[in-house]
């Protein structure tokens, strides 16, 4: 199965630029309410507290993102599994020739095509789509009937 690799995270690069802007974001916030300027510098963080805590954020943010690509991954494998053997031959020939991007996205788009799950999904949304569309005319049909009531 082909998929395109993510780069590992590297940290984030800390500048004298952030540095200085960051400092410049707590002054404007002390001077934004004079009275309580102390109050506000004595909650407000350190440089090196924000370091630390941008970066775990960005770590999370990043664990966050694997798992969830994982987690896709794992369910389409399922599912391609799933499929008896010669349509599975089938999508993976189409996957061989696939020249998008290697991701649970397409991947699911792929196999999906190919199982039946995406005409069956497609068929509930025209369904429902036509019913909101129904239900939208009825309420315009007896607006318009109001209207005329009242005008009359």
């Amino acid at each position: 199965m082909r998929f395109d690799r993510h780069a590992r995270f590297e940290g984030i690069n800390f500048t004298s630029r952030k540095e200085s802007a960051f400092g410049r974001k707590l002054q404007r916030e002390q001077e934004a309410l004079p009275l309580f300027a102390e109050q506000i510098a004595s909650e407000q963080r350190g440089w090196d507290e924000e370091k630390a805590r941008r970066e775990a954020a960005s770590r999370q943010t990043l664990q966050n993102w694997r798992d969830l690509q994982a987690k896709h991954w794992r369910k389409l494998r399922a599912s391609y599994y799933a499929m008896d053997a010669e349509t599975r031959a089938r999508c993976r020939e189409y996957m061989k020739a696939w020249r998008g991007p290697c991701n649970p996205v397409n991947f699911i788009y792929i196999v999906e095509g190919f199982n039946g799950v995406r005409e069956a999904r497609n068929k509930e949304l025209r369904e429902r789509d036509r019913l909101l569309r129904e239900e939208i005319e009825r309420k315009l049909d007896a607006e318009m009937h109001q209207q005329t009531l009242l005008q009359a």
